[in-house]
């Protein structure tokens, strides 16, 4: 319980230290990191929409805009959604007033519009939002919306199509029966939400596929969905999420096996952990990402790797070097996380990847 004390035992320079603790709420931030990519253009990531994730974006977004934002980056890959009104908010800053965000609409369930109102802070600027196979729910409802009204540029890979809205009944056994009652529609009355009229295996087989047209760039092959003039007379296509109006594939789809276990592993943890302590000193004399990365990002680095991994994993040496072009970027912005946590860790990202770079320019 909160405010309850806590021993904690931990090894600290081989030597073990115990550590007297209360228990606190952590807050979670919906809000990853928010920087300046260059002197016009702001990034924002944002993980999720909780009841916290409105007054999140605004802490982020104003002082974006005091530094001179005009054009803004927002990263809504891998958010798999939350709370519908969040969403809204977030759109009502960036579109004009009285302009149609959302509706709900079901067989026995009237439609149901949610407008813009106020004033917004961001309404003019040019926008780019980020999505990939992961981004679901509001996220969709946000970024439909920014799409359907030629607020926003998509780009990446088509999201996942989740746009049910379920209503909640309360049983007497103390469970609980949630009933799908309508689907989410964007402005142009595009459906987000996937087919699934021919089954649960046919649904998930159908994803399954989809993902693999996605990496290989045959986004189009089987597409039979309805699509939809925005006021600029730009298509947009409804019936399985969010098309991009830019394709950019993640390079997360198109990682070998071999990268996906040594990132999984704790080989790549366990030494940049070590590495940070032992250079510590230098560490915290770092003013900002770019600086860590010219001083570790290098073959440096990589052959301390090569020989920890010599001493810790010797089978996997052998296929370590097909993996650098990954791996590398990857423990430099593991190195960025521990200086300057995740703020640090998604702006070393950010530089380091091709696909990001695609996506942005």
């Amino acid at each position: 319980p909160e405010d309850s004390p806590l021993k904690l035992l931990v090894l600290r320079k081989s030597k073990q230290v115990q550590l007297q603790l209360t228990r606190a709420n952590i807050p979670i931030s919906p809000i990853d990191a928010f920087y300046m990519i260059s002197d016009t253009v702001g990034y924002i990531k944002l993980n999720k929409f909780t009841d916290r994730t409105y007054e999140a974006f605004m802490q982020a977004l104003d002082p974006l805009v005091q530094k001179g934002m005009k054009s803004l980056v927002l990263d809504l890959r891998n958010n798999g959604g939350g709370l519908l009104s969040e969403a809204v908010g977030i759109a009502d800053e960036l579109l004009p007033g009285n302009k149609l965000i959302v509706y709900t609409e079901g067989v026995h369930s009237p439609r149901v519009d949610y407008y813009s109102k106020r004033e917004g802070l961001f309404e003019q600027g040019k926008i780019t939002i980020l999505m990939n196979e992961s981004s679901a729910s509001a996220s969709e409802v946000l970024a439909g919306a920014l799409q359907d009204w030629d607020r926003a540029t998509i780009v990446g890979t088509r999201s996942f199509g989740k746009g049910l809205v379920q209503q909640q009944f309360n049983l007497s056994n103390g469970g609980a029966l949630r009933l799908t009652t309508a689907k989410y529609y964007t402005p142009l009355g595009r459906n987000i939400q996937r087919p699934y009229v021919l089954g649960k295996e046919a649904y998930e087989d159908a994803y399954v596929k989809r993902l693999h047209e996605d990496a290989i760039g045959m986004p189009d092959s089987n597409f039979k969905g309805n699509s939809f003039k925005t006021p600029k007379g730009n298509l947009v296509y409804g019936g399985g999420g969010i098309y991009p109006d830019k394709w950019v594939v993640s390079s997360d789809i198109v990682m070998d096996t071999t990268n996906h276990l040594l990132l999984q592993n704790n080989l790549v943890n366990e030494f940049v952990l070590g590495f940070y302590l032992s250079n510590l000193p230098k560490m915290i004399q770092l003013k900002n990402v770019p600086d860590l990365l010219t001083q570790y990002n290098n073959e440096t680095t990589w052959e301390a790797f090569i020989n920890f991994a010599k001493q810790h994993s010797p089978s996997s040496v052998g296929k370590l070097n097909s993996s650098k072009k990954r791996v590398l970027p990857e423990m430099a912005s593991l190195l960025a996380r521990m200086r300057w946590y995740k703020q640090g860790y998604y702006e070393a990202t950010n530089r380091m990847d091709p696909q990001f770079q695609k996506m942005i320019h």
